[in-house]
């Protein structure tokens, strides 16, 4: 799934269900839901919480599209640098607490590269291929984030600096390419529902290829090699939910409401979201004009359940 290759909705599915309760953590992915016969919170295999693998999961959550989920265990992971020593991530936690367990080894270094490669790859989404000269651009970023800026990525023989800028309905990628020229293919995420108005490359206009996945779109603009880049996009936002994002602290349980299916439809966007079972919790909304909730305000209520956690939906609707 973090590669491609598969079934498009296959896939998507299979990415959505690594954000459900019973296999995520907010501190990670378990390597067994706590639903499974098999789930042992305090075992090495069947069911502690690896940051490693938690990067895999990441990845295929990005490449799927659901960057909600790949963010909050991005969130989670990043928060437990520091926990087992300064500046360290450790092997692996427990399932049920965040709590390192005794056997775990408190500087893993490749625990630290569930941050590096999900944020590099995943949230910025560059992607240099050195053979064609080519740097694939393909940001899954949250909307409510107006600024982003990275420096010294290497494609090649060739290094990149850029910033991301968000507004409500606007979207500017600026690209500064030292060394060799490189051509660009920009694919940066829009909500679902959103529609493209306009695009500009370096002040001239251009005509993006709108590619929908089912639970978002992109706007897709080749660039011809250069070693500046100026690409503003307009568009009438869609609607979307923005994660709740948790640096658990240690003996903390799970509690973070978690976005697991996205219903796409041509005047109606359903969320279906997992929280904590009985509570009333604010889920911060993204919408344009064009879309409105339901119901009134951001509270969601989850109804009481015997698990830990239950399903209630928010639903958007185009005016």
């Amino acid at each position: 799934m973090a590669h491609g290759g598969l079934d498009a909705q296959h896939a998507g599915r299979a990415a959505s269900s690594f954000n459900r309760p019973e296999l995520s953590a907010d501190w990670g992915v378990r390597l067994f839901a706590t639903d499974s016969p098999s789930y042992d919170p305090l075992s090495y295999n069947d069911g502690s919480v690896w940051p490693f693998v938690s990067g895999f999961t990441m990845m295929a959550e990005f490449k799927q599209h659901r960057w909600q989920g790949a963010l909050q265990h991005l969130y989670g992971i990043a928060a437990l640098t520091g926990v087992s020593g300064p500046g360290f991530i450790t092997e692996y936690m427990s399932g049920d607490r965040a709590q390192q367990l005794q056997r775990a080894v408190p500087h893993q270094l490749f625990s630290s590269t569930a941050v590096i490669h999900p944020l590099i790859s995943g949230l910025l989404g560059l992607d240099g291929d050195s053979e064609t000269a080519v740097l694939h651009v393909a940001p899954h970023l949250p909307p409510n984030w107006n600024e982003v800026g990275f420096s010294g990525y290497r494609a090649g023989t060739s290094t990149v600096n850029g910033a991301f800028k968000r507004g409500k309905g606007t979207l500017r990628q600026r690209l500064s390419v030292q060394g060799a020229p490189l051509k660009i293919d920009f694919a940066p995420a829009m909500p679902p529902g959103s529609m493209l108005i306009s695009a500009e490359l370096n002040s001239k206009p251009v005509t993006p290829r709108v590619v929908a996945s089912d639970v978002d779109v992109h706007a897709v603009v080749e660039a011809s090699a250069g070693q500046e880049f100026d690409l503003v996009m307009r568009f009438d936002e869609g609607a979307d939910i923005l994660p709740e994002l948790v640096a658990a602290e240690p003996g903390d349980r799970s509690h973070a409401v978690r976005l697991i299916e996205t219903k796409v439809e041509a005047n109606r966007i359903t969320f279906v979201l997992a929280g904590p079972s009985g509570r009333t919790v604010d889920v911060r909304p993204w919408h344009g004009e064009r879309w409105q909730r339901e119901s009134a305000g951001d509270a969601v209520h989850f109804p009481g359940a015997q698990a830990e956690f239950s399903r209630a939906s928010v639903v958007f609707k185009r005016r």
